[in-house]
């Protein structure tokens, strides 16, 4: 199987080598333009120009390294998704840490990580096939900073707003990529079970 890569998708895209020819003939066509609609699989269709780069399955072989850490991450991925909400709930506790941190400058004690594994798990029960939960769960521990400016997830900014971003864009992007590989592993499981796939019904 080849591997595509799309703009805002964290994680290659497997697709077979017919398809990746045909799509790779269509990127190197300059009569068609980046807004041309491209069909990549049956679940994805997209504009030429969101279409980074096309890896064949021969190209793959010879670059095993390169994409094994592509594998790597969705194995550990998978293993992790699998577990209890509380199991899950707990092994974030690092993430809630790190946003916390990034808003109050300063360290949870131990009573807000208590409660962010809680609100943690009460989101994993709901939402089981991801692996990171939405930051936004943790407004009530956050609460509100005092200061003019808020960042897209409507938490005010104190001070540091460039390091501020920086982590907040980090985290954004785990998010990114744990709902791309949930859709992927959602599709993959009815794909194998024999079940017609509608898109529009798994939950995100």
């Amino acid at each position: 199987m080849a591997k595509i890569k799309l703009s805002g998708y964290g994680e290659l895209i497997e697709i077979s080598n017919k398809t990746a020819e045909n799509i790779r003939r269509d990127l190197l066509n300059e009569r068609i333009p980046k807004n041309q609609l491209i069909e990549v699989s049956k679940e994805i269709v997209c504009e030429k120009g969101a279409i980074k780069a096309v890896f064949l399955d021969e190209e793959r072989k010879d670059n095993k390294e390169f994409f094994q850490k592509f594998d790597e991450y969705k194995n550990e991925w998978i293993k992790r998704v699998n577990l209890t909400p509380f199991v899950k709930a707990l092994r974030t506790r690092s993430y809630f840490k790190l946003w916390f941190k990034t808003l109050k400058e300063r360290e949870p004690n131990e009573d807000e990580l208590s409660k962010s594994v809680e609100l943690s798990e009460k989101w994993f029960e709901e939402n089981r096939l991801r692996n990171y939960p939405d930051p936004r769960i943790f407004s009530e521990l956050v609460g509100e900073i005092s200061e003019e400016k808020t960042n897209v997830y409507g938490t005010f900014i104190h001070i540091k707003p460039l390091v501020r971003k920086g982590i907040i864009n980090i985290i954004g992007n785990v998010i990114q990529r744990d709902i791309q590989i949930s859709k992927e592993y959602s599709l993959s499981n009815q794909a194998t079970k024999g079940d017609e796939i509608n898109v529009a019904s798994i939950p995100f």
